[in-house]
């Protein structure tokens, strides 16, 4: 009887997971949708899910053409790009093969002539970058507010720099930032940019954003990459990491650490008068 028990259990939770596996292909994809992504890799998604608390770290809009639906986005190593959505979606999976976002759209929305208006933002942009000209938007969310400048109103929330940075990982984390933002204590609060929107589809929370740090951990410890983090953590403390074994392990310490760290932070807070140190 107890086996049985066991074997309903799995059953569920493979059922469980594959309701949350959504397939490109069911997506409802149309002109002008906005999608938010959660990543659950590299430097960049670490600091915006952890320093501005948001579920969602990068957003793109969505326009087809000749049948094939694009991405019009900021990336960090790209700077202004458009790109099949099919490819970004395949670099957006998480270490179980899932993409974890939200697909939205205005009301009304977006009108034939707005979408033109807005491609041509985007293609005017690759030119000034390929040309080495200035101007351009620094983040994702600014790519899609200043794009839809005068046709629709976003407004980018942002929060101030978290203290728990500075606290884990031997301040490591906040001297990334540092550089990254330049210096800035504002981080973009990614999520506020579907405040105004209606939600079509996805598989996120309808909240957007982590409700605490241990839930931000709990996500990326189940479906997360900390190598790429591991890796910076590395080359910044002179660690040599001579193999892929290594980097592996490297990877477990850091992500254990990290866990560590945030574990002792909500102790101390729980103990004290102030606030909980929420992401």
């Amino acid at each position: 009887m107890k086996k049985i028990k066991n074997l309903i259990y799995v059953f569920i939770a493979l059922l469980s997971l594959h309701a949350s596996a959504i397939e490109f292909g069911e997506v409802p994809w149309a002109d002008g949708q906005v999608i938010g992504i959660s990543t659950r890799s590299g430097m960049t998604p670490i600091l915006v899910q952890g320093g501005g608390g948001s579920a969602v770290d990068h957003v793109g809009l969505i326009f087809q053409n000749q049948g094939i639906y694009y991405i019009y986005e900021y990336t960090t190593a790209t700077s202004i790009q458009i790109i099949p959505l099919k490819e970004a979606w395949d670099r957006s999976k998480d270490s179980q093969g899932v993409v974890n976002f939200v697909l939205a759209e205005f009301t009304p929305p977006l009108t034939a002539t707005e979408i033109e208006i807005v491609k041509e933002r985007f293609n005017k942009w690759i030119e000034q970058k390929e040309a080495a000209k200035s101007h351009l938007p620094e983040t994702c969310a600014d790519a899609v507010a200043e794009s839809l400048k005068g046709i629709r109103e976003i407004k980018i929330q942002t929060i101030s720099k978290p203290v728990w940075l500075s606290k884990v990982l031997d301040g490591l984390l906040e001297r990334f930032v540092d550089r990254a933002y330049k210096g800035k204590i504002l981080f973009p609060a990614i999520d506020s940019v579907f405040t105004n929107l209606r939600r079509v589809y996805g598989n996120l929370p309808t909240s957007l954003r982590w409700s605490s740090s241990s839930e931000f951990m709990k996500a990326w410890t189940e479906t997360g990459d900390f190598s790429k983090l591991a890796r910076w953590i590395a080359l910044e403390s002179r660690v040599r990491l001579n193999s892929p074994k290594e980097v592996l392990e490297y990877t477990g310490e850091v992500r254990r650490r990290l866990q560590k760290d945030i574990s002792q932070l909500q102790k101390v807070s729980c103990k004290s008068t102030l606030v909980r140190p929420m992401l």
